[in-house]
Order: C-alpha cells, then structure tokens, then sequence
C-alpha cells in the first residue's frame, strides 16, 4: 500500500538493504477508509493473487486483513492464508455497537483464515475471549527491529542539542488512541525540573499539540518523523508511552534493544516488553505517578544504568529478528507441508 501525508513507511530502509527488489506497490490501498479505492485494491489483489502462484497469503494490520483475506477468498486459488495481529480494535477506539460489529466481521473473517500470528500473550488472550482465535489455530510470535549502529558523531551532536535534561523520548503516530494530550499534560507537571520530553512522530494531533507548547513553553521538543530512531534514543535517557490501546509496541522494542528504561502505560501487550522493577515502570496513567517516576529516573543514575541492562536482555532473549524469523519460517513450513498432504 501506499503511505499518507501524515506517515512514513520502510521504504528507505529497504531499498538500503536490497528489501525491496521484489516488492509490489498496490495503487490504491491506504490507511484511511474510502469505499471506491478500498474496492480498488481488492480487485488488485484478487488480480495479483491469481496471476501468481500464491502458496501463502500473509496479511497484517486492520484494513488490508480484510481486503486481503477477502482477495484470497475470491481468487479461488487455492493458497494457505496467514493473519497477523499486532493489535486489536476492541479497546479504545469504537462504541459498543461498532465494536461488536468489528467482533463479528473478524469472526466471519477467521473462518477462511488457517492461522494467525499475534504479537503478545495479551492479546491473544483479548482476541480469544471475543471468540475470534481458538487454541489450535495460532501462534503468539513478538515482533522485532533490527539493531543498527549508533551514529556516535549523531548521537553526540542530538545530546549537545537536548542539553544537560533528562531526556524522556516518545515515538508514535499523534493520533488519539497515542493520547499525546498526556505528554503535555506530564509536561506541565515537570515545568523546572530539569526534564524534557522529546517527540518523534507525526499524525492528526501534531499541528494542534506544537501550538500549546509554544504557547505555554512547555519543556517538549519535536522532531517529525526519524529514520535514526536508534541514534535518538541512544541520545534519551528514558522512553516513555501514554497509549490507551497497543499490541507490543515496535517503538518500546526499539527502546530496549538501545538499553533505554521505559515508563508506560499498563495497556495490551506492553508488559511483555516492560518488566516492573526491573527495566521500568507500569501503570494507569496518573500525572503525578508518571512524575515521581521520571524524577526517580532523573536522580538515579544507577538505577538507570541497572534497567537499561535488563532491558538489552530483554532484547535479546524475545525480540530479536532471528528469532522472529525462525518463527515465522517454521509456521510457513508446517503449513506447506500439510497443504503438500492435502494435495
């Protein structure tokens, strides 16, 4: 698919490392709803999808699960199809009545489904209890990043321009269910305390959020969209997330794949990356709890030193690519072999 104004894609990684050689651009498909282009690149992949020999059918996030799935359902070829969560919609983002309309059409949609993978053990237990996974029919497989080199020159210079603060780094798409308001709302709090907040991202809220700071000369600075999220949080001193609703977050992977304490929300799959007392904090959002944590952190330097360990271990034993790959190589395999003994 293709990215909107308001977000950045892969695209430049990729083509850096030789990804995108055999990569095909849909046309029409995009994040946001619009009936006629979504109609569009469902006959692209239906088209796709018989002009190829498919053996596997792989889809991922909300929209292009349906379309896909759908596609793969209509072409009429006889393929294995995979879905991955990384999330869900069933929290925080719908009313009751879309919400249960959501429950059902992915119901309906697991039915020419063979097998999921979902992100976190969390969520595949929300997705269970909606009657949407059974026990027999998926994986929970964690996402991972790659690790890159630190520019330290970069790294150096990022540091110089944040000054002698605390550093506490968000990334994410400024979108509501992000709940950014809470960045600011934190902001406010930690006014002359020798914090600031640094936000790398975009979105809906992002024009609307810089006009309060600049008026109010809160203690944030924004830097758009980054390609060297690796540098910038080597340059932090914390990662935080406010979010209402995730899955795992590929930002806080990020994070401790760099060593960073984390202070988060206690939402979906988070506590699968954040392990309490050990490489950060978790909990409801409350402006004076996220406070006491990010001053613990600013006049702890030890303790900082102790959870950014933890976090690399963490890293290493979860989320690295290699044992994502594995992962998925072996789901791919079982399904080829037992598609090779139905045929």
């Amino acid at each position: 698919g293709r990215c909107e104004s308001n977000e950045k894609d892969i695209r430049s990684q990729a083509e850096a490392n030789n990804a995108f050689d055999n990569v095909l651009e849909l046309k029409y498909l995009a994040r946001s709803i619009n009936p006629v282009k979504d109609f569009l690149a469902l006959i692209e992949i239906i088209r796709l999808l018989r002009k190829n020999n498919v053996d596997i059918l792989h889809t991922h996030t909300f929209k292009a699960g349906i379309l896909g799935r759908l596609a793969g359902f209509l072409s009429l070829k006889k393929m294995k199809v995979v879905h991955t969560y990384h999330g869900h919609l069933l929290e925080g983002y719908l009313g009751t009545a879309r919400r249960l309309l959501l429950t059902v059409l992915e119901r309906n949609l697991a039915k020419i489904t063979n097998f999921f993978l979902v992100v976190g053990e969390k969520v595949a237990l929300d997705l269970q209890k909606s009657r949407i996974l059974k026990i027999s029919n998926f994986e929970v497989v964690n996402p991972s990043v790659l690790l890159k080199d630190f520019d330290s020159v970069k790294v150096s210079q990022l540091r110089k321009d944040f000054g002698d603060n605390l550093v506490v780094t968000f990334v994410g798409r400024l979108t509501r269910i992000k709940r950014p308001d809470r960045l600011i709302e934190l902001a406010r709090s930690l006014r002359n305390e020798r914090v600031s907040i640094v936000i790398v991202g975009e979105g809906e809220l992002f024009d609307e959020l810089r006009a309060i700071v600049n008026l109010e000369k809160l203690p944030i600075i924004f830097l758009g969209w980054q390609s060297d999220i690796q540098n910038i949080y080597a340059a932090s001193d914390v990662a935080i997330l406010v979010s209402e609703n995730e899955g795992v977050p590929v930002s806080l992977i990020e994070a401790v794949a760099v060593g960073l304490p984390i202070i988060a929300t206690d939402v979906g799959s988070v506590g699968e990356v954040v392990k309490v007392g050990l490489n950060g904090f978790l909990g409801n959002f409350d402006v004076e709890n996220f406070k006491k944590q990010v001053l613990y952190f600013r006049d702890n330097r030890t303790v900082r030193t102790h959870f950014s360990r933890e976090s690399i271990l963490i890293y290493k034993e979860k989320f690295t690519v290699e044992i994502m790959t594995k992962a998925h190589q072996r789901v791919y395999n079982s399904l080829i072999k037992f598609k090779d003994q139905v045929n």
